[in-house]
C-alpha cells in the first residue's frame, strides 16, 4: 500500500529554504514527518528563484491570463505523480503550489477567504486537503466544487511525554495564545495566591512571529524562546497550560475557533490542560467535552487551577501517552493515507 501512495505523491514542496520565521519550524516538523513516512523528498526553492517564479505568476494575473494558463496547466499536468504543499492560508490567485500535480495542504482558514477567489485558484487541483474540521464542513455547507478533505493536524512524530511530577517543575502556569476571559481570571487568581508564577509570551518590538520572548510575573523577562528546544524545554517546566481556540471570545468573527497544534505542543510536555473553547465539529472531534473541561466561570478556573497546581501524581503522563495515542501523528498520517487512497489513477 506504500508503494502506491508513494506512486501518486512524488515530493514534497516546503519554503524551507526561502522561510525562516518562527512558525515555520512547525511546519518544517510535519513535512519531515510525512517525507520519512512515505519515503519521498523535500525540495525547496530559494528565494531569489521562488520570488521569480511567484513574480511570474503575478504577471499572469495582473494581464488576465490565469484561466488561459490554468487550461494549460490542467492538461500539461493532471496526470503527472502529485507533489504535497502545506500551505499556512489559502492562495487569493492561481500559482505554481495550486497547479494540477499539487495536492495543497490548509493548515489555516476562516471566514475571511472568498470563496469563489479559493475556487478559482486552487480548481485544477485533484484535491485540496484541509486541516480544519470546522473549515472542511463549511466548505461542504457552501457546496465547494472542489473535492476537499480533512486532514487534522499533529505534533512531531518523535515527541514522547516524558513522566515528570509537578513537584520537579519550575513555573505555575504557561500563557502562549492570550484569551481574553482566562487572562482576566488569571489576574484575579494572582491576587488571591499571589505567590503563583505564571510565564507568558509577548511578542517584542511589534514582531509578530518573530521573536518568541517569554515573561515571568515574578521574575520578569525569561528570553527569546523561538528555537523548538528551547521552547519545549520551557514547557516541560510549566505545571498548567491555558489553552484556548483562536477567536474565542474576540469580536472578530473570522475566526473559526479550530483545533491548534499548541494543544499538542502542552500535552507531550506534560502540562495540565485548563481550556476554554468553542464546542463545533473541530472540538468534538478532538473529543474536548470528555478530556478538557471547558471553564465558563472564575469559579470553575480557581477550582481547577488548584485541583492541577496541587496534584503531584504523574496520572497525567498516562492520560497525556493515550490522548496523543489516539490523536497524535498515528491518526493524522492514518488519515492522509486514506483520502490519498482514493485519487484516481
Amino acid at each position: 500500500m506504500l508503494k502506491i501512495w508513494f506512486m501518486k505523491i512524488c515530493k514534497i514542496l516546503s519554503t524551507r529554504a526561502s522561510n525562516n520565521k518562527v512558525y515555520s519550524d512547525l511546519v518544517y516538523e510535519w513535512e519531515d514527518d510525512f517525507s520519512k513516512e512515505l519515503s519521498i523528498p523535500i525540495i525547496s526553492y530559494k528565494t531569489i528563484k521562488r520570488k521569480i517564479i511567484t513574480s511570474v505568476y503575478l504577471l499572469i494575473y495582473y494581464f488576465h491570463l490565469s484561466n488561459f494558463v490554468q487550461c494549460i496547466d490542467f492538461y500539461l499536468n493532471r496526470n503527472k505523480r502529485k507533489i504535497l504543499v502545506f500551505t499556512l492560508y489559502p492562495s487569493k490567485i492561481f500559482q505554481f503550489t495550486t497547479s494540477a500535480n499539487k495536492i495543497p495542504f490548509l493548515i489555516d482558514f476562516d471566514y475571511f477567504v472568498d470563496l469563489n477567489t479559493f475556487y478559482k485558484a486552487y480548481k485544477n487541483c485533484q484535491l485540496v486537503i484541509v486541516s480544519s474540521r470546522v473549515a472542511f464542513e463549511y466548505l461542504k455547507s457552501m457546496n465547494c466544487p472542489l473535492n476537499i478533505a480533512h486532514v487534522p493536524l499533529s505534533i512531531k512524530k518523535d515527541l514522547r511525554v516524558e513522566r515528570r511530577s509537578n513537584q520537579d517543575k519550575k513555573y505555575d502556569i504557561f500563557v502562549a495564545r492570550q484569551n481574553k476571559v482566562l487572562m482576566r481570571y488569571l489576574q484575579e487568581y494572582v491576587k488571591k495566591y499571589p505567590k503563583t508564577e505564571y510565564v507568558v509570551r509577548k511578542w517584542e518590538d511589534d514582531a509578530l512571529y518573530s521573536c518568541n520572548a517569554y515573561y515571568s510575573n515574578l521574575k520578569g523577562r525569561l528570553g527569546e524562546f523561538s528555537d523548538r528546544l528551547a521552547y519545549f524545554n520551557l514547557l516541560k517546566e510549566c505545571k498548567v497550560a491555558l489553552y484556548s481556540t483562536p477567536g474565542c471570545d474576540s469580536d472578530q468573527d473570522r475566526f473559526m475557533n479550530h483545533v491548534t497544534p499548541s494543544l499538542f505542543e502542552y500535552i507531550v510536555s506534560g502540562c495540565r490542560i485548563v481550556a476554554r473553547y468553542k464546542v463545533n465539529p473541530d472540538t468534538i472531534y478532538f473529543n474536548f467535552l470528555e478530556e478538557f473541561p471547558n471553564v465558563q466561570t472564575y469559579e470553575e478556573f480557581e477550582l481547577l487551577l488548584n485541583k492541577y497546581l496541587a496534584d503531584n501524581s504523574d496520572d497525567v503522563y498516562e492520560k497525556s501517552r493515550k490522548y496523543l495515542d489516539e490523536y497524535g501523528f498515528k491518526n493524522q498520517i492514518k488519515k492522509f493515507q486514506e483520502v490519498i487512497s482514493l485519487i484516481e489513477k
